[in-house]
């Protein structure tokens, strides 16, 4: 016999030790769980605007790489590590690339 994920019943009805006729269809609703965070294309953006956009989404700033790229402006995120679009559980960590800035060189 397959082994079952448990499940979380939201309502049925009729209500629960109601008494009903035998044959009689019982109507349950089953949760999916949460709703995923979509992630959003956060590159480009400055770190502040990465991080309120991964919270709006319900998602985490995961580990913050600092590298050197000389065609980006300073201090935005250069990459990601999931693709926008991407539905993750809530509060799920994105890691990116971000551009040295000025201010961080000091």
């Amino acid at each position: 016999m397959p082994k079952l994920n448990p499940v979380r019943y939201v309502r049925q009805n009729p209500a629960a030790k109601s008494r009903v006729k035998e044959g009689r269809k019982i109507l349950v609703v089953i949760s999916k769980g949460a709703e995923p965070g979509i992630v959003p294309d956060v590159t480009k953006k400055n770190l502040g605007e990465a991080t309120v956009m991964l919270h709006n989404a319900q998602l985490e700033v995961g580990s913050v790489t600092v590298k050197y790229e000389k065609s980006a402006p300073q201090g935005s995120v250069l990459a990601q590590s999931t693709p926008p679009g991407t539905k993750l559980n809530l509060n799920s960590k994105v890691r990116f690339n971000r551009e040295l800035s000025v201010m961080d060189k000091l």
